[in-house]
């Protein structure tokens, strides 16, 4: 299947670093508190992690024809439960590393799902400046039907997540938008 590649410009990886800096910094001045709770694995203090989440949601910008300075959250404070806004639905990008193969929703916030503002969940895989935008789910299809990490599985046991194969291509006539 051939997935939309998207290659973010310099100039945009730029902005990417500094945003992922600020947000390591935030952290550090106790900005985003309930946040920094749920986090796992030192993602709050990783710039490189907090890089890579933004860089997947401007290469799904760039996709859209959006402008990520204007869709986005550039601030301090986390945003509202979703990353920005395509054909009137909320998006939720999870960015993954190289050969990921899972959609996942970290086990930390499995109590907070029903209650947060989104309503699809995207899969994009970062290299780099490279991004595959793998796939998406709605919400409700993703509630209803996610597996759950048991003991032994590459995720954190209790994990919730989709294997790549059952999320639906990003498609342009999908989501109204231009070739």
């Amino acid at each position: 299947m051939n997935r939309p590649i998207v290659i973010v410009p310099y100039m945009w990886m730029r902005q990417c670093w500094a945003y992922g800096q600020q947000t390591v910094d935030a952290y550090k001045a106790g900005l985003n508190e309930q946040s920094r709770a749920l986090a796992r694995n030192g993602i709050e203090t990783s710039v490189q992690v907090q890089t890579m989440g933004r860089v997947a949601e401007v290469a799904v910008c760039l996709w859209a024809r959006l402008d990520p300075f204007a869709v986005l959250n550039w601030g301090n404070i986390c945003d509202a439960g979703f990353d920005l806004v395509l054909a009137g639905f909320k998006f939720d990008i999870k960015a993954s590393r190289g050969g990921a193969q899972y959609l996942i929703w970290p086990i930390t916030k499995n109590h907070l799902f029903n209650i947060k503002s989104f309503d699809v969940l995207a899969l994009v895989r970062v290299d780099d400046a490279r991004c595959e935008l793998v796939g998406w789910i709605d919400k409700e299809i993703f509630r209803i039907h996610h597996d759950v990490a048991p003991d032994g599985h590459k995720l954190q046991p209790g994990t919730w997540f989709m294997h790549e194969s059952r999320l639906y291509p990003f498609n342009r006539d999908a989501w109204s938008i231009a070739a």
